[in-house]
């Protein structure tokens, strides 16, 4: 469930930057752009796992405040006014 949630934050993020640099971007712009992304698949996932752990857990809980309010029922948007660790937080991780 957390990597249908994944690609479904990720692929049109992505197909959209893609679009984004081949299509619209000068290209003064889209080869620097076209580099930082190369960039972001060079950092190990660990990394990631970290940053989310420590900056964007506790950054949610406004969001999950909300998607619990509307979404609760769900299960996988349930939220117990604890760190907002769920099935979403994990698609959010490996959505970056």
């Amino acid at each position: 469930m957390s990597s249908v949630i994944a690609m479904a934050i990720a692929v049109p993020i992505a197909v959209g930057i893609a679009l984004f640099i081949t299509h619209y971007a000068p290209r003064r712009l889209g080869g620097p752009i076209a580099y930082v992304v190369d960039l972001l698949a060079a950092v190990p996932s660990i990394v990631y796992g970290l940053w989310g752990a420590l900056v964007l857990v506790p950054h949610l809980e406004g969001l999950y405040g909300w998607l619990d309010e509307y979404l609760g029922w769900t299960g996988i948007l349930e939220w117990n006014d604890g760190a907002p660790r769920s099935l979403f937080t994990v698609g959010i991780l490996l959505a970056s």
